[in-house]
């Protein structure tokens, strides 16, 4: 057996420890740590299909996320949500698709499968499922959930529904599926993350514009 362990920065002692069955496996939560790799600028696609949320990197982590309001444990087909000031378990949801990616963002939890299945939509007071709405975004090609809004890099078309030589970034209502902003730009551009919210792009001509996610205002 694992333990995660909630420890008060101020004085440095343990509040309270929960038991994890390692043997059980542990989930597919990607653990994002800053580094060289974040900022490195890549070519769009390749940039979009590394970020891609859906996809499955190393290391990984049980704890899906730790706010002042929740901590969520991923593993083994199942995610909890914990108290963080006492470490009780508040409710559990089992049963989930294997091979799977959770995402905390906000009031919902994201569980992301693969092979471009309907993604699960979690309340996190309680686990219950939230229906999605015809109109809502795809999460393919999506690399970052954000403020309620999924920011993807997909393909434009040209004229007569062809796939034409530029890619666009988008921020998409996850509830409406509205879209709240979105850049066009060559395939040829390089692009990377800015910490702490923003995209950062180098275009064939040189300019290096910064999408914020926010509003996709240029800084």
């Amino acid at each position: 057996h694992g333990v995660v362990h909630a420890i008060s920065l101020p004085d440095r002692k343990v509040r309270w420890s929960h038991a994890i069955n390692w043997r059980a496996g542990r989930g597919f939560v990607p653990y994002f740590v800053r580094s060289e790799q974040e900022t490195l600028l890549q070519p769009v696609e390749r940039f979009a299909s590394y970020w891609s949320l859906g996809r499955f990197r190393t290391p990984t982590s049980w704890v899906a996320a730790a706010t002042p309001e929740a901590v969520f444990l991923y593993g083994h087909r199942e995610v909890s949500r914990l108290d963080p000031l006492t470490g009780e378990v508040l409710w559990t949801r089992t049963g989930l698709p294997p091979h799977s990616t959770v995402h905390a963002e906000g009031d919902h939890l994201y569980v992301l499968t693969i092979g471009g299945r309907e993604p699960l939509i979690l309340r996190t007071v309680d686990g219950r499922d939230v229906a999605r709405p015809r109109s809502a975004p795809p999460f393919d090609r999506a690399i970052a959930l954000h403020a309620g809004s999924l920011i993807a890099v997909r393909q434009r078309q040209a004229l007569f529904g062809l796939l034409g030589s530029r890619l666009e970034f988008e921020a998409r209502d996850v509830a409406t599926g509205e879209t709240r902003w979105s850049h066009s730009v060559e395939r040829n551009a390089l692009a990377g993350w800015l910490p702490p919210g923003g995209i950062l792009l180098l275009l064939p001509d040189g300019r290096v514009p910064v999408p914020g996610l926010d509003d996709g205002s240029l800084v």
